[in-house]
């Protein structure tokens, strides 16, 4: 019965109210309804009026429910229109409103899905188009982002490549912790991983380079003041000359300092670490350097280079073939 008679009685109520919610009341219809034999089904009046106002509550939430659905419906399809206006290249992340609408044709003002209706106002419109500008502000700042750091990512696996080959080039006696961009930057130059670092920046591969054998010096130059000092014990019980192989100067190294734990400690750490080279093994050079010399002039400058150490800013740094300390004359 009520499903019946409510729903035309609902309707013209709402339709009259300014509130969707307004509908008819109990006493309005029960004249109606009581002219139906279905109306005394239930006997309590009370009990009739309940089930009228359960039933009613009932169609405001349907009513309720088809609207926001109406709402919805509509909003997507504006969505929908505006996203292809963007694939059209007509709305982009700079666009305005006031752009838009001197943008669109009478063929898209005429489009449903543009065109206001009691489920979408203009000011609903225009809501909808500010936060789709919005969504594309943030999906072209996303993509920035992953390109930056897709670059970044990329940049540094560059970085790390061109370390990896000046370590190399440090294995292969190519870079000393004493050598100066200037006399080897056509050797480094050659490597494959110089020219996309060279892109980041003109002087970035020097940079690196410098930051490169700049901390190995300072490495070296630690290490070297303790190995002079072990070598001074070891040397009374080892000729050093032209024959000698690293693996008994480094024996004889440790056998020299063996009663005193940490200083083994010590020799084993600077023999083992290689990264690039072991200092033990630059110290050894020097030593085969000086006795291949014989105490000549390049020897006496190695020596003169060598003898502050502790007090002189070059200290362990290894004199290169073809440099000269300060103050020499070319011979």
């Amino acid at each position: 019965l009520l499903a019946e008679g409510v729903p035309s009685l609902w309707a013209a109520a709402v339709s009259s109210s300014s509130s969707s919610s307004q509908g008819p009341t109990f006493d309005a219809i029960r004249d109606k309804l009581a002219k139906d034999d279905r109306f005394y089904a239930v006997d309590e009046e009370s009990t009739r009026e309940d089930l009228f106002y359960e039933f009613c509550e009932d169609m405001r939430k349907r009513d309720e429910r088809k609207k926001k659905d109406s709402r919805r419906d509509a909003k997507t399809n504006f969505l929908v229109f505006l996203k292809e206006k963007e694939e059209a290249q007509t709305v982009s992340v700079s666009s305005t409103w006031d752009g838009l609408v001197a943008s669109l044709t009478d063929e898209d003002k005429a489009d449903g899905r543009y065109c206001l209706s009691e489920h979408m106002t203009d000011s609903e419109r225009q809501l909808y188009f500010a936060d789709f500008i919005l969504d594309l502000q943030d999906a072209e700042e996303e993509r920035r982002r992953r390109i930056y750091e897709a670059r970044r990512k990329a940049e540094k696996a560059q970085r790390e490549e061109y370390r990896a080959d000046l370590r190399q080039l440090a294995v292969a006696g190519k870079i000393l912790p004493s050598t100066r961009w200037r006399h080897t930057e056509d050797v480094v130059g050659g490597e494959p991983s110089h020219g996309p670092v060279e892109e980041q920046g003109r002087e970035v591969p020097r940079e690196i380079f410098e930051d490169f054998v700049d901390d190995w010096n300072d490495e070296y130059k630690r290490d070297r003041s303790r190995l002079r000092e072990y070598w001074r014990k070891a040397k009374s019980k080892m000729d050093m000359s032209t024959e000698t192989q690293y693996e008994d100067f480094a024996r004889a190294l440790l056998d020299a300092v063996s009663e005193s734990a940490d200083s083994y400690s010590t020799v084993r750490r600077i023999i083992n670490r290689e990264e690039p080279v072991s200092s033990a093994k630059l110290y050894f050079d020097e030593l085969i350097l000086d006795a291949k010399d014989g105490g000549g002039a390049k020897s006496s400058r190695a020596r003169k280079g060598r003898k502050d150490d502790d007090s002189s800013e070059d200290e362990g740094e290894i004199v290169e073939d073809g440099e000269i300390e300060d103050g020499e004359e070319v011979e």
